[in-house]
């Protein structure tokens, strides 16, 4: 059977890039709700809320099983991975096109996702690249009331240029959001110590693309 399509009549359809918001967290019980709750309340929401603890003795995992059940995948590590390890390992649970790492910290604006999926549907993004956003951190010395941060004006960023003139050097990890194969195809193991592994996995990237 040979079907011939009007391509003038026709109505095509794309897969929307899907987003998956990846929370490294040890001990974050006094602040992670707050962060989930800002993810939830949120105009539009990611695909993926995805929570990796990294051992907590806290009793974070039970928290949040306790608040959100089903509406957020918890994994728990079988022990302390460290930090950059865990950033990696919250992406790989992913399986979403596209994550943005946020720390336990953070809050995030109403319209944060709505403005990041917008983006991401109408851009051609590139391997080599990254999208950035200003955060506005403000610390008032309470650990529960500390750096909450507004996300405005997103930016793709493919350039070494770019990134020196538009991010600041101990950029938050809350920042960046980034391909998830591209970012799973840098150099893990070499960051695992920095502390860092979003700053250095963004510039790695836009190196190779540039």
């Amino acid at each position: 059977v040979v079907v011939h399509i009007d391509l003038n009549t026709a109505t095509l359809t794309f897969n929307k890039p899907t987003l998956a918001i990846c929370i490294p967290v040890r001990n974050g019980k006094e602040t992670i709700v707050r962060l989930i709750d800002s993810i939830l309340a949120s105009s539009v929401l990611p695909d993926e809320i995805i929570v990796s603890d990294n051992f907590s003795d806290d009793g974070t995992p039970l928290l949040l099983e306790d608040y959100f059940g089903n509406r957020v995948k918890i994994y728990v590590n079988p022990f302390d991975i460290g930090f950059d390890n865990n950033v990696a390992r919250s992406v790989q649970l992913s399986q979403s096109d596209y994550v943005w790492i946020l720390g336990d910290h953070c809050v995030i604006s109403n319209d944060s996702i709505c403005t990041v999926k917008q983006l991401l549907e109408k851009s051609n993004y590139p391997d080599g690249a990254v999208v950035y956003f200003k955060s506005v951190h403000g610390s008032t010395g309470d650990p529960i009331k500390s750096a909450y941060s507004s996300h405005s004006s997103p930016k793709i960023i493919t350039s070494l240029f770019d990134y020196t003139n538009s991010v600041a050097f101990n950029a938050y990890i809350s920042c960046f959001i980034f391909k998830r194969c591209s970012f799973l195809a840098c150099n893990i193991d070499k960051y695992s110590d920095s502390l860092f592994i979003h700053s250095k996995c963004a510039l790695e990237l836009i190196r190779r693309g540039s």
